[in-house]
């Protein structure tokens, strides 16, 4: 499914991912493993020709899709467009579904989740999305990331994943790397409040997907106001994770 996300897509949640609660441990945390259990989403839904917010979504569509401004593409999201396919194939038509697990972000703490299925997570700036077994149960975590020395959880995580036994990495990617992606993620920012679709830079949210057979893809996607959760993807893409125990 993944694959197949555009921008100006709708992803339909299931259940709200939700970041977990907890106190922040004191001293060095950084490999500290806060597995709290699997956050069912109860399902992902990728529609396009949103019903409800179809007008922005065909905003989206044309201003971050390659060849922006395509009439065809305006007049398919237009209200017409959408009646047209009401009647052919339907608003809100599914380009793809699958079940998955959350995974939330901990200041300071690695989090994971043990689940076979894909799992997401959010709010990402810097950290690592990692999967891994350990005594041949499959984990995937969220490790965090931070300007504070012994707050950030990279190198020790993986390296105290090539000194456990019990463990065995498969790969790991950085969903977001400021360097690398505030070219991308500050003009969408700006563009979509200048147009009023949010208020300030965060509601923009960069998402990590490692799917059930370990393929990584990211996304940026912002949630319109009074629209429970339905989020409009603004960027996706497919990243190669690294299956070495070393970052740099």
């Amino acid at each position: 499914m993944f694959d197949l996300i555009k921008p100006g897509y709708v992803l339909r949640f299931g259940a709200a991912p939700a970041q977990p609660e907890g106190n922040l441990l004191t001293g060095n945390t950084t490999i500290h493993n806060w597995g709290i259990g699997r956050q069912d989403l109860n399902g992902i839904r990728c529609i396009s020709h949103s019903s409800s917010i179809g007008k922005i979504c065909s905003a989206v569509a044309n201003h971050f899709r390659q060849g922006g401004n395509v009439k065809s593409r305006s007049a398919s999201y237009s209200y017409m467009g959408r009646r047209f396919r009401q009647v052919t194939f339907r608003q809100n038509h599914t380009i793809g579904q699958v079940n998955a697990d959350f995974v939330g972000y901990c200041d300071g703490q690695t989090n994971f989740v043990n689940s076979t299925r894909t799992v997401l997570s959010k709010d990402f700036s810097g950290c690592l999305m990692v999967v891994y077994t350990d005594t041949n149960v499959r984990r995937v975590a969220h490790v965090a990331s931070s300007g504070v020395p012994h707050m950030d959880c990279k190198h020790s995580f993986l390296d105290h994943l090539l000194h456990d036994n019990n463990s065995r990495l498969i790969g790991w990617f950085q969903p977001f790397v400021g360097a690398r992606d505030n070219d991308r993620k500050v003009p969408t920012a700006t563009w979509l409040i200048n147009n009023n679709y949010v208020t300030d830079v965060n509601c923009i949210v960069t998402f990590g997907v490692i799917t059930a057979a370990n393929v990584a893809y990211t996304f940026d996607a912002f949630r319109p106001r009074n629209m429970g959760n339905d989020w409009i993807v603004t960027h996706t893409a497919h990243k190669v994770m690294s299956p070495l125990y070393a970052f740099t």
